[in-house]
């Protein structure tokens, strides 16, 4: 490392190739990717955190995954709660860091970045990642009320707070009214027109792979996410069942891991004698996940509360047209006409639909498309690099 180069050590409980942890994974990653190729050295402390299971990685060594960009990974000790290896192994790797960024508040990781603060030279950057929203703290447990008022509040004005919207930047402000924030939108890599057609001709064959019935008349909603109450999933099938009743041309498929919701769903869509019309598909990636987005005619995601939802990116980024809720931070959609921004109630919901779907989808996808491109990883990450440097001032 070049004695003036840019030392940044984030310090995350779990990182790639864990994607059973969704778009977090994928930001926090691509992030510190990208910092690396402009010159930022970046090392990454994490866990072998997966699920309900550990990645099958070597955590004696310090990985180099290019150059200026290395993780450090750590045994996690209780499987999705503890690492002691990480709570006393962390020091030594974030002695010359002038920067700790820091991306699970609610983690015993977060605990090593804190103390480095104790290091006058040091300072840190924290990405909630949404666990500051409304819906995340609606039932917050009592150790979550002493973790904030005891081991961040103290050290709020040595904070920089990475909000990626103004929505994220407004929860932030609920809680600590006197926080530094800047805000940066998580990035994507943009795909070309041959991307996108390479996705979508495969769309025949995935379909396929789980024995669904492909034809040109159909139309294919999709949807994406952990099978959450948060992602109102309920709501995106009483709006399919609703519109389902005079158009029986239809079809939804909804991708994504179940977190305790997929057997109430499955109820709702036999009661509703929709088996044949809903699909749930469980996790997919790679170019599965990009087929399942260009491939459809619509990406509908009703959420409760989303602090950006990458999948909504993803989607646009493809040129799928997408519906979301007002609790995500997706307004310029609207502007940009390539989606709805709507109140996540059924009629409403049905109707965004029925309006997406009767729309010149074509325009719609190539405005997506060109509203895609203001969030290039390029772009993000020189954002981030000068948000660091700014703090350090």
């Amino acid at each position: 490392m070049e004695n003036n180069q840019l030392k940044v050590c984030f310090i995350c409980s779990s990182f790639y190739p864990a994607w059973i942890y969704g778009g977090p994974t994928y930001s926090n990653y691509m992030l510190a990717k990208n910092l690396a190729a402009q010159q930022v050295n970046v090392q990454v402390l994490t866990t072998n955190a997966n699920g309900t299971k550990r990645l099958d990685i070597d955590t004696s060594i310090n990985h180099k995954q290019e150059e200026n960009f290395w993780i450090k990974y750590f045994h996690e000790t209780i499987i999705g709660r503890f690492s002691l290896s990480f709570l006393f192994g962390t020091a030594k790797y974030t002695q010359e860091s002038k920067i700790v960024h820091v991306t699970d508040l609610f983690s015993t990781t977060f605990l090593s970045g804190r103390r480095q603060l104790a290091k006058s030279t040091t300072k840190m950057v924290v990405t909630p990642r949404g666990v500051l929203a409304r819906w995340g703290l609606k039932n917050k447990s009592t150790l979550k009320t002493l973790w904030l008022n005891y081991f961040i509040r103290p050290i709020v004005p040595k904070i920089l707070f990475h909000a990626t919207a103004e929505k994220e930047k407004a929860d932030i402000l609920r809680i600590f009214p006197n926080a530094t924030i800047t805000i940066i939108p998580n990035g994507i890599t943009n795909s070309t027109p041959e991307q996108i057609q390479r996705a979508k001709k495969h769309f025949p064959i995935l379909l396929k792979k789980f024995g669904i019935i492909y034809n040109e008349k159909t139309k294919f909603l999709c949807s994406m996410g952990r099978i959450h109450k948060k992602k109102g999933f309920d709501i995106l099938i009483e709006a399919f069942h609703f519109l389902k009743s005079s158009d029986a041309n239809m079809q939804l498929i909804i991708a994504g891991p179940d977190e305790g919701e997929l057997t109430a769903l499955q109820k709702m869509v036999e009661a509703y004698d929709l088996k044949k019309s809903i699909h749930f598909i469980g996790l997919i990636e790679g170019k599965d996940k990009d087929s399942l987005l260009a491939g459809s005619d619509l990406f509908v995601l009703p959420s409760h509360d989303e602090n950006f939802g990458n999948v909504y990116l993803e989607a646009l980024n493809l040129g799928t047209p997408i519906i979301a809720s007002k609790n995500t931070p997706w307004e310029a959609i609207e502007k940009h006409q390539c989606g709805k921004w709507i109140d996540n109630d059924i009629q409403t919901v049905a109707k965004a639909i029925n309006e997406l779907l009767s729309s010149d989808l074509d325009t719609l996808s190539k405005n997506a498309i060109a509203y895609a491109k203001q969030f290039s990883h390029q772009l993000t990450s020189a954002k981030m690099k000068a948000a660091y440097l700014n703090f350090l001032k």
